[in-house]
């Protein structure tokens, strides 16, 4: 059940156009999916997110979950219990964080409450991309070694040659190398305290 590239796309990029590998290249497109959304995370949006966070007197405030989809509020509240609930043309948002016009946070523990949506409404092009070259890289890799093995065996030799799984695949991830390293932004490593601003007066 690959929830990223479909097995007509990785049988595309391998030049296969007969049915007997089916089973085996799905098998491999459901543990190289498994192992991109352990490592970079559901490509999907949330529910309404409500958290509260620290006022810094700044101008931006940085939710924990990203992408950014929508702000559906943002909220202060006073030193008296007063929350003050801004307009929707008091901020503006990006990816990553809210930025506030013309003025700043108050300064307090857990002052700012905010509700926002993150996520993607739909994969990414470059990580289904990722999931196609990570599968096409498994295959090649379980092929190879799979001739390789039965070649030396019938010469009654031991096994020593072909590329160890180490130079390919990353042990933090089971991913290839080159796949890794095109899915690190995706990651969210999270802020070690919730909602720090970034930039203060």
């Amino acid at each position: 059940m690959s929830d990223l590239a479909t097995l007509a796309q990785l049988k595309t990029a391998l030049k296969i156009t007969d049915n007997e590998q089916d089973d085996e290249l799905q098998l491999i497109l459901d543990a190289t999916c498994n192992a991109i959304i352990c490592y970079a995370g559901k490509f999907e949006s949330t529910p309404v997110v409500g958290e509260i966070h620290d006022g810094m007197i700044s101008d931006t405030i940085v939710p924990e979950c990203n992408p950014l989809l929508s702000v559906e509020k943002v909220s202060f509240e006073c030193v008296s219990g007063v929350v003050t609930i801004l307009d929707t043309n008091q901020y503006y948002f990006d990816d990553c964080s809210i930025m506030l016009k013309c003025f700043f946070t108050p300064r307090g523990r857990g002052v700012i409450l905010i509700d926002y949506t993150a996520g993607y409404t739909s994969v990414p092009p470059d990580v289904i991309l990722a999931h196609i070259e990570a599968s096409k890289i498994t295959y090649q890799y379980s092929s190879s070694n799979q001739e390789h093995l039965q070649s030396v065996s019938k010469k009654d030799e031991s096994y020593s040659s072909g590329a160890a799984s180490g130079e390919l695949f990353s042990e933090e991830s089971g991913l290839p190398h080159s796949v890794e390293a095109k899915l690190k932004k995706y990651r969210n490593y999270g802020f070690p305290n919730a909602g720090m601003a970034q930039r203060n007066r």
